[in-house]
This record gives C-alpha cells, sequence and structure tokens, in this order.
C-alpha cells in the first residue's frame, strides 16, 4: 500500500501589513492578528491549512520582535519560527534553511492573510502536484477585461487593452519539493530580482509549475474593507 505523502506549510508573517493594519489600546496590530469573528486572521489560515489529512504542520515565519505571536493559542501542529527577513522571499528561505526538512519534502507556502482557503481548491492543488509529480499554485484565469495605464499621466488614462487569454491571477497556496523551492529562492535572491511570489522564483531559474484553479473565497486580506468580505463567508 502507498503511504500517503508528509506536506509541511509555511505561511510567512514577517510583516505588519501597513495597508490593512489595525489599532488596539494604542498600538499597531499586524493584520493577520486582526479579529475575525472573535478569532485572529492567522488561526482561520491555520485551520485551513490543516483541515487537510496531509499536512502534518504549520510552520509561521515571524519576524524576531513579534510578540503578537505569543498572545495565540496555536494547535500543536504549529510551529513559530523566529525567521522572518526583509522581504516574504527572505522569510521563506530563512524558514527551509531553518527547517530539518528533508530535500524531496513537499512543501506549501501559504499566505496568512489568505484565511478563506477552501478544501476542494487546497486538496485539488495537492493531488495534481503529486500526481504529476510537479510543483503548482492556486490560481484564477483573468476573467475581466484588461487594461494598461498611460504611464507619465497625472491621471490614470488607459494605454491599450491587453488580451487577457492565457492569464491568471496567482494566489496561494504554492506547493513545491524543499531543495527546488530552497534553490530557486537562493538563486533569485543572489542574482537581485524581485520575487514576488514562490513561482516567480521557479521561472527564474526556468522550471515550470502547474497552474490549478483557485477560488474567490481565497481572496487576500489587503483592504481594511477587505475583512468585511471575509468575515461574510467564514
Amino acid at each position: 500500500m502507498q503511504t500517503m505523502p508528509q506536506i509541511t506549510a509555511i505561511i510567512p508573517a514577517g510583516g505588519v501589513g501597513e495597508r490593512a493594519k489595525a489599532s488596539w489600546n494604542g498600538m499597531a496590530i499586524p493584520k493577520q492578528y486582526r479579529l475575525i469573528k472573535d478569532k485572529a486572521m492567522l488561526l482561520h489560515t491555520v485551520d485551513a491549512l490543516l483541515a487537510h489529512p496531509m499536512m502534518t504542520s504549520v510552520v509561521i515565519g515571524v519576524a524576531d520582535k513579534d510578540d503578537w505571536i505569543e498572545t495565540l493559542s496555536l494547535p500543536p501542529q504549529c510551529i513559530v519560527s523566529r525567521t522572518g527577513g526583509a522581504t516574504r522571499a527572505d522569510t521563506v528561505l530563512n524558514t527551509l534553511i531553518a527547517s530539518d526538512l528533508d530535500d524531496n519534502a513537499w512543501v506549501m507556502v501559504h499566505d496568512g492573510a489568505r484565511p478563506g482557503l477552501p478544501f476542494a481548491n487546497l486538496d485539488a492543488l495537492i493531488q495534481q502536484c503529486i500526481q504529476a509529480d510537479s510543483g503548482g499554485i492556486l490560481a484564477l484565469p483573468v476573467s475581466d477585461t484588461v487594461k494598461r495605464q498611460r504611464s507619465h499621466q497625472t491621471l490614470p488614462v488607459i494605454e491599450r487593452t491587453i488580451d487577457r487569454q492565457g492569464l491568471w491571477l496567482a494566489q496561494t497556496p504554492q506547493l513545491f519539493k524543499k531543495a527546488q523551492l530552497e534553490n530557486a529562492l537562493q538563486q533569485a535572491l543572489q542574482a537581485g530580482f524581485v520575487v514576488t511570489d514562490e513561482a516567480s522564483a521557479i521561472e527564474f531559474v526556468g522550471e515550470s509549475c502547474l497552474l490549478v484553479k483557485g477560488h474567490w473565497k481565497n481572496i487576500k486580506v489587503t483592504w481594511p474593507e477587505d475583512f468585511e468580505l471575509v468575515e461574510y463567508f467564514l
């Protein structure tokens, strides 16, 4: 009988989320700790990941001076790693290096600000990547008409319409083998490449990854009003 692969999730939570943070008793609250239905958004995200039977642990990479993480009652499968870096990519790389994971272990990176991850989409990503033995990401095909803005204008003005055929909006989770992702991030960062997500590092080293259809509920909370939307369906 074939054993089920085990997956470790990494949540890079080294930032403060300037656009969506709030305040409590005069202190700024990083957005991942803001409450949604009486529970920190980060905990909703952790629960969504741990709902999958292949998820063995969730490692949360936080800044060294992050005291907010100590206020959460984390599940026993959660590990707090003081590996927060200057950028998201640095945090993910630091966390990978600090881990004792085997090079061939599957590692899933997910935004702490995507608490609405549906189980069906999480499972589809895992199953398709394992079956193809390839890394992959959740993403949404672009359905709206896309406009490019003309540069050097005081007010935004349309320059032209972009053909949306074949365009996707990247989401997380993003799933790769540990050694593959670690190597890609190291090469990209050393070259000064701006890593916007894990897949962009994989692309930088010339490797491919699957596109697996995501879901609108997997929205990334970015602006204060996004909390109202997420709270509606959680």
